[in-house]
């Protein structure tokens, strides 16, 4: 085919080639593996404390005496520990987070691992909004109930590249 009216389009596709050999490849088998290691490690997690006022609980320094004598000093002691915790008055606005109870947290991580799940699987389906909402709602739950902080916490796999 050494006919040049066909150089034109020899060009065009050199150059189509060279272009799609230069995209990066997404690694969808990758992908799905850190989501399901993300997935195992649900239960390593550790929920946050919403203890915001760093004072021990046991710090009240009204310990009272073993001494019959300061009788006295124990009731005004106890008096006063039982009036500093008969009313708490906490202020209340937007950023106070509520608990979970005890047994909600089984509830939290099987969650977050369904969400993991329906991300993993969203991946070779090409179905990318899936994959989107889904860590994004993971990631919303692990800033809300988890501690951030840890160093265990890394950035989500992204498949769109």
């Amino acid at each position: 085919m050494n006919d040049p009216s066909v150089m034109n389009v020899r060009r065009a596709l050199t150059q189509d080639i060279s272009n799609l050999s230069s995209v990066t490849q997404v690694d969808y088998d990758g992908v799905i593996l850190k989501l399901n290691q993300l997935s195992n490690n649900v239960d390593n997690l550790r929920l946050a404390d919403n203890d915001s006022d760093d004072a021990p609980m046991d710090s009240d320094g009204g310990e009272l005496s073993g001494s019959v004598r300061e009788w006295r000093q124990n009731l005004v002691k106890s008096w006063h520990n039982f009036m500093d915790d008969f009313i708490t008055i906490r202020r209340r606005d937007n950023t106070a987070q509520p608990l979970l109870a005890p047994n909600q947290d089984v509830y939290l991580r099987e969650n977050i691992r369904s969400r993991l799940l329906i991300a993993a699987q969203a991946v070779p389906r090409h179905q990318d909004e899936i994959y989107k909402q889904s860590i994004d709602t993971v990631s919303a739950w692990v800033r809300a109930w988890y501690d951030t902080n840890d160093g265990r916490y890394q950035s989500l796999p992204c498949p769109a590249g």
